[in-house]
């Protein structure tokens, strides 16, 4: 199990590794890919987590110091005067240390490569939510955009009947009733045009703003709208894959073992430093006087004397806080992983039903029904209750490739699975 989760973490680590990405890649067009590496590349929150870990370094040049504390110098100068009236000029210099008996050091280095280890999983996880949310803007994007252009399509279905409508009406070849209905129904397909348009700028912005580039540029992508593959891995596998490599699982242990260091510190720190001295003084009538000393702070129990009795205290209850929100992040992790498969699950039954020959006889028909209802081979009625389906159907058609898409991402990111797709 340890080799295990040491490959799949160093392999996550690897993926989730920063990458050079020139402006000129991240100019167009892109694929799913190159998306994904120009967000990374380009999202703030990112930065601040790898900039907090190399913060730790300084941190760690601190806890690497040999000494608790600099040498201490004193001088001091002294005139002494005997009663016969000679005087003497005395002088005294002693040089102090203080130095650590109880590992200290090294349980201040062990405190920081917990630290360390936990950002490095911070990191992990906002990466993984940049790629997510820039795979998931790109797939919005392009459906979108299909959305779109199916919109325009509807919209010149909409004038055309609008015009057809009045046309009628004033040759008083159609019922107010009929004219009002064609008239509704061509109000609702423009509807859904504007709709399209502004779903589309909503998108774009999205995604621009993830790149870091101006939400009004146009950003060309490749049209790849096929969704990651499904994960070949069952229902329970992927539950254990998420609590073994989930990134929020990784850095809530991580918290944990950074409390368990940290009251190791605060357990040796209760060995006091020793402090070593050397005196060197020219005393009573020019005697030279050479020695060392030891002083030993004396521990007093608390509440008499400074112990840190109450923060070891503070810090197991701080440890125990840590090992119950491990388990609450595996539960909720459970609890999302299951969600986020049935909900892919359920996203991939719907893409299913609409089969390619289905929705390719829909634009046929489509088009069809508008000439059948100029030419009034058919009845305004029947005409638009077929037309509404057919609408609804190609709508539904790119909602479900949506739906889809985002239920994948959505499923990768919460397993923890690399988001890039394999070439």
């Amino acid at each position: 199990m340890w080799n295990r989760r040491t490959a799949l973490g160093l392999s996550f680590v690897f993926w989730c590794a920063p990458r050079a990405v020139s402006a000129e890649s991240c100019a167009g067009p892109l694929d799913r890919n190159a998306v994904v590496a120009c967000a990374l590349a380009q999202s703030l929150e990112v930065r601040s987590a790898r900039q907090a870990l190399v913060g730790l370094d300084g941190r760690m040049l601190t806890a690497s110091t040999l000494l608790p504390s600099n040498p201490v110098a004193a001088v001091s100068v002294a005139d002494r005067r005997a009663p016969d009236g000679q005087h003497f000029l005395n002088w005294y210099v002693t040089l102090s240390q203080a130095i650590s008996i109880a590992g200290q050091r090294g349980a201040r280095r062990s405190v920081v490569d917990a630290e360390r280890a936990a950002q490095t999983r911070r990191v992990a996880v906002a990466e993984l939510d940049t790629a997510a949310a820039a795979l998931r803007a790109y797939y919005q994007v392009l459906t979108a955009r299909t959305a779109f252009t199916l919109g325009t399509e509807i919209a010149t279905t909409a004038r055309t009947l609008n015009d057809f409508a009045d046309v009628r009406a004033r040759e008083a070849l159609l019922s107010p009733l009929d004219a009002n209905l064609i008239r509704a129904e061509s109000v609702r397909l423009g509807s859904l045009a504007a709709g399209a348009e502004r779903r589309v700028r909503t998108a774009e912005a999205t995604l621009a703003t993830l790149l870091g580039q101006l939400s009004s540029a146009r950003i060309e992508l490749t049209a790849d709208t096929t969704p990651l593959p499904t994960p070949a891995l069952s229902e329970p596998a992927l539950v254990d894959h998420a609590r073994l490599l989930r990134g929020e699982v990784a850095a809530a242990e991580m918290e944990q073992k950074v409390r368990k260091a940290e009251l190791s510190l605060l357990r040796r720190s209760r060995v006091p430093d020793v402090t070593l001295s050397f005196i060197a003084q020219r005393d009573g009538m020019n005697e030279l006087v050479l020695g060392a000393g030891l002083s030993v702070p004396i521990p007093l129990p608390a509440p008499l004397g400074h112990t840190n009795a109450g923060a070891i205290a503070e810090q197991h209850a701080y440890i125990a806080a840590a090992q119950l929100d491990v388990e609450t992040v595996r539960r909720r992790v459970t609890l999302e992983v299951e969600s986020a498969i049935a909900a892919e699950r359920a996203a991939e039954r719907q893409r299913a039903l609409y089969g390619e020959g289905l929705v390719q006889s829909a634009r046929q028909q489509l088009a069809a029904l508008r000439e059948g209802l100029t030419s009034r081979q058919l009845s305004v009625r029947d005409a638009l209750f077929a037309q509404r389906a057919l609408v609804e159907l190609l709508i539904g058609n790119v909602d479900a490739a949506l739906a889809l898409a985002v239920a994948r991402v959505d499923l990768y990111r919460l397993v923890g699975l690399p988001l890039e797709v394999q070439k």
